[in-house]
């Protein structure tokens, strides 16, 4: 099978899952108008578009974590800043390692010794 035929195979995966998915999240840094004629065509419905143009709070400093050879590291750093009474949000692929590091935050205390407050979104 060449590479073209297992492009094909990918899209047509693609819209199948698009066409009998429930719900439908998609998340593109990059979607232009090209990616939601492709997203309207396989849902038949409107589809919402929410243009998330973040901006911290004014005063406040947000610090992007990421290393992409030791998660570890970048999750050490971030309890640490919830130790401190920080707001920390983590972005994890794994349900697993979610509910494990809600586990890990949970067993930690702020300097004023209340706990930390963990939630995990799937």
């Amino acid at each position: 099978m060449n590479s073209g035929a297992n492009a094909r195979e990918s899209e047509n995966a693609m819209c199948d899952i698009l066409r009998t998915a429930q719900h439908v999240l998609a998340m593109d840094a990059f979607a232009n108008e090209s990616t939601l004629t492709f997203l309207k065509a396989y849902r038949g419905e409107n589809i919402r578009v929410i243009d998330n143009k973040f901006q911290p709070l004014i005063g406040k400093t947000v610090e992007y974590l990421y290393n992409p050879n030791s998660g570890a590291e970048a999750m050490r750093i971030g309890c640490e800043l919830l130790q401190q009474g920080k707001r920390v949000a983590f972005v994890l692929t794994s349900c697993n390692m979610a509910r494990a590091l809600v586990e890990k935050a949970s067993k930690l205390q702020r300097p004023d010794n209340s706990p930390v407050r963990a939630r995990a979104y799937y």
